[in-house]
Order: structure tokens, then C-alpha cells, then sequence
């Protein structure tokens, strides 16, 4: 406890960055955020996997594999429209995903600036120590002019679908489709609320949030900014007294060790169930073997030999990475305990030396738990695969002819796949959150004895001709309008 207490003398007699609490609307925004990264990454993989695929059935490089395995013409053909529907109409799920983590966000990032833009008006009014000044990424939220995401995304999407309802609603009229009609009106309904969302960012929460900024510039000062500034920047020189009691803090091999686990066994665990999925789908082209539907095509005995070893291979591989994902999460949960607990104690310590950068890195800022962003990246894989064999099982017209009783014995294993990916997001969501706030202590204390000094990143202008510049907030003091180029535009 007498540390603690020094620790905290310590850090708040000198000026210094803090990163004040967001409440939980921001927190919520702040964990959505992280978790879209690996969510998006899994669309990446998933995309490529199907784009390999499709390029080895445009080529007949798989026909010709299973026909020298002993796959007669007959057994193909319906493998054929397997793989065709299905690598044709995973482009719409994969295609609204992506939109949708777009969208996601701009959301989350436009509600965290806001929740981080009404805490600072909250501490600023509640005249929290001016030497606390508000940390660079804080004040990066705070002195935006416009919530650029959410403002120009909603502008292409209301374009985009205003141009595509009035196509619809004009061959309707001309051509006499009155599914066409319904369709544009509905679709011009959705634009018009894209276009209300533009007219109220920009008529109430663009003036809401300059004003709430004005307010929080007012108590915390140009000159204490750079005070906070030049203590990070001094700080990161490592211009630190040492004493023989000097000590520093050393990364747990544990904690690397263990994310490295987690990672491959993910890539191991994705691996195998893509593999028996696709060996159930070739094998049971007419249905699905949890239904006992459809008839099992015929190969070639030495064949049948190899696919059996196959499986079993297959399924022990996705079993041990299984038991690896949860056992490198131990590990690496052990060694980032114990860093934890050995920064939060160095950092207490007026006598510790300045932590490895990297390591101070990863608690002074917010860090996905590896497990979760692993869990995230199979639910995207998950929800594509899923919502692909959803649509094609109620599809029939000319292009999927057929579709419906080819993928409808599917339908609830695919349902389940869907509900599995949707709960992995909410877990890895919730998980983060959690995370997020246990840490929050940890993070102020290193941010106010260790202050990472912000990465340099450039941003581009609008109307500016594809000019660029470095953002304000990660330069110097930028709360107070008109210092230094910093409106964020």
C-alpha cells in the first residue's frame, strides 16, 4: 500500500497525460472497435479461400483430382453446382459483412468521441487537476470538426441507394416489374433516413461537439498541454535519476509464449473444420449427412482407405488445437499477470527505471485479449459460411436452379453455425470490455510515470487536392482552436 501511495504522489505533483473514464456507452464503442479488426480479417481469409476455390473449379482442377480418385461423371456434376452456387452467392454475405464493418465503425467511433467529448465537459466542470491533462487520443476525439466516417459514409450510402431506387422504381414503370417498384420505394426510404443522418450530424452533433470542445479547452490550457507535452517528451528521453536500488521491469516469456500458441492453434482450428466440411460437402453432394439426406457418392477403394485416415487426422487436428487455444490462453494469461502486476508495482516505485517502450506499450493503451480476436475471426467465417448456405437452401430461380433442395438438409447446421458466429462476437465483445476496465488503473498509472509519446500518422484533407498532414492531437497541444493547423477536417 506505501507504494501505491507513492506511485500516485508521484505521478500527480508533476504534469501529465490521464486518460479520464468514458462511461460505459464509450467503453462499449471502444471494445466494438477492436473486435472489427479481426472480425475483418476473417473476411479476408474467408474471401480468398473462396476465391481459391473458385479458381480451381473455373479450371477443372478439382474435377480432375476426384476423377482421378475414382469420382464418376454423375457423382460430380451435382458437386459441380455445390461449388458453384456456393462460391457465387458467398459474394452477397461477404460483401454486406464488409459494409457492415464499416458502418459498425464509423458508429462506434463517432459515439466514442462524443461519450469522450461529454466525460472531459464532466471533469472539466468537476475542475479535476489542470497538471492531469487529457492523454493525446482523448484529445484527438475532442477536437474533431466532423465525425468524418459516419458523415461520408452516410452520404455514399444515401447517394448509392437513391441512384439504385430510382433505376428500380424506372424499369418498374417501364417494363412492368412490380416487384421492382416495391423494392425502389423501399430502398429510397432507407436512403431518405441515410439523408436525415447527414442533416442532423451536421446541424446538431457538429456544433454540439465544437461546443463541448470550447468548454474543455477552457480549463485545460494551451500552456498546460504543453507542460504535459514537454514532461512525456522528457520522459521518453529516459532522463531518469537512478540508484542503486534502480530497477526495471523484463517481458514474462509466458505471455509471447502463449499468444504464439493461440494464434497457430487458431489457424490450425479454422484449418480443420473448413477441411471436414468440405470432405462432408463433396462426399454428400445431395444433402446433409447430420440428415441422412442425400446419397453418398462412390470412390475408389484404396481412396476410401486414404479419406478415413484423412478424417481422422483431420478431426484429431482441430481437437488438439482446440486444447492448445485454451492452453495457450492459460499461459499467456500467466505471464500477462504477472507483468501486470510487476509494472503496477515498478510504476509505484520512484525508484524503478523506465519500462521497455513495447512492454509499456501494451498496458498504457488498450490491448484485444488474443483469444477473442482468434474467436472474432472464426465467428466471420462462421456467419459467411453460414448465411451463405441459409440463403441458398430458400433460392431457386435460373441462376441457382435447384439451390433450395440442394442446401435446404443443410439449413440447421448452418443455422447453428450462424448463431455460433454471432455469440463468438458477443463473448469476444464482452470479453474486451471487461478487459478494458480491469485495466484502466494500470493504464493511467503508466500513462502519467511512462507517457508513450504518440505515433506520428498523417491524415488526409478534404478539398485539400490529396494533400496530407500529421494529426494535431499527436504533435503537440491542439485542445484550443486555431493552435497549430488543429482542425481535424
Amino acid at each position: 500500500m506505501h507504494q501505491e501511495h507513492d506511485g500516485e504522489s508521484l505521478t500527480t505533483s508533476t504534469p501529465h497525460w490521464r486518460e479520464y473514464p468514458i462511461g460505459a456507452v464509450g467503453e462499449g464503442a471502444q471494445s466494438t472497435l477492436r473486435i472489427l479488426a479481426p472480425f475483418g480479417v476473417g473476411i479476408v481469409f474467408t474471401f480468398l479461400l473462396v476465391l481459391v476455390v473458385g479458381i480451381t473449379y473455373e479450371e477443372d482442377a478439382i474435377f480432375n483430382a476426384l476423377l482421378n480418385l475414382g469420382v464418376t461423371y454423375n457423382d460430380w456434376e451435382p458437386i459441380s453446382d455445390l461449388l458453384d452456387y456456393a462460391t457465387r452467392m458467398s459474394a452477397f454475405p461477404m460483401l454486406l459483412l464488409a459494409y457492415a464493418i464499416g458502418l459498425a465503425a464509423a458508429v462506434a467511433m463517432c459515439i466514442r468521441d462524443i461519450a469522450t467529448s461529454k466525460a472531459l465537459v464532466k471533469a472539466a466542470r468537476s475542475e479535476e487537476p489542470r497538471i492531469a491533462v487529457p492523454s493525446p487520443a482523448q484529445v484527438e476525439s475532442v477536437i474533431k470538426k466532423r465525425f468524418n466516417g459516419l458523415w461520408l459514409l452516410s452520404i455514399y450510402t444515401t447517394g448509392a441507394l437513391a441512384l439504385f431506387a430510382i433505376i428500380m422504381i424506372i424499369v418498374a414503370t417501364t417494363e412492368g416489374y412490380s416487384d421492382f417498384s416495391s423494392i425502389g420505394f423501399l430502398t429510397l426510404g432507407v436512403a431518405a433516413l441515410f439523408g436525415a443522418l447527414v442533416w442532423f450530424m451536421s446541424a446538431v452533433l457538429h456544433p454540439a461537439h465544437h461546443r463541448r470542445r470550447l468548454i474543455i479547452c477552457e480549463w485545460w490550457t494551451t500552456e498546460d498541454e504543453k507542460q504535459a507535452w514537454a514532461a512525456a517528451r522528457a520522459s521518453a528521453r529516459g532522463s531518469e535519476k537512478t540508484t542503486s536500488n534502480s530497477t526495471r521491469v523484463e517481458r514474462d516469456p509466458r505471455a509471447d509464449r502463449g499468444a504464439k500458441i493461440v494464434k497457430y492453434a487458431g489457424f490450425l482450428f479454422a484449418a480443420s473444420i473448413i477441411a471436414i466440411f468440405a470432405i462432408m460437402f463433396v462426399l454428400y453432394p445431395n444433402g446433409s449427412q447430420f440428415h441422412g439426406a442425400g446419397e453418398r457418392i462412390n470412390l475408389s477403394p484404396g481412396f476410401e482407405s486414404l479419406l478415413t485416415l484423412a478424417l481422422l487426422v483431420i478431426l484429431a487436428c482441430a481437437t488438439v488445437s482446440l486444447i492448445g487455444m485454451v492452453i495457450g490462453h492459460i499461459v499467456q494469461g500467466a505471464g500477462r499477470r504477472a507483468e501486470r502486476h510487476a509494472l503496477l508495482k515498478a510504476a509505484s516505485d520512484p525508484d524503478s527505471l523506465r519500462t521497455k517502450a513495447s512492454l509499456v506499450a501494451d498496458y498504457a493503451t488498450r490491448s484485444s485479449i488474443q483469444l477473442a480476436s482468434v474467436m472474432t475471426a472464426l465467428a466471420a467465417a462462421l456467419l459467411v459460411a453460414g448465411s451463405t448456405t441459409l440463403i441458398l437452401s430458400v433460392t431457386d430461380n435460373e441462376a441457382f436452379e435447384g439451390a433450395s433442395s440442394m442446401f435446404a438438409p443443410a439449413s440447421s447446421i448452418s443455422a447453428i453455425a450462424t448463431a455460433v458466429g454471432v455469440l463468438l462476437v458477443i463473448v469476444a465483445w464482452i470479453w474486451n470490455a471487461v478487459a478494458f476496465q480491469r485495466d484502466a488503473d494500470l493504464r493511467a498509472l503508466l500513462m502519467a510515470r511512462w507517457p508513450q509519446l504518440p505515433k506520428q500518422t498523417t491524415e488526409s484533407l478534404l478539398n485539400s487536392g490529396g494533400k496530407k498532414r500529421k494529426i494535431p492531437a499527436r504533435v503537440g497541444p491542439a485542445l484550443t482552436p486555431g493552435t497549430e493547423q488543429d482542425d481535424i477536417v
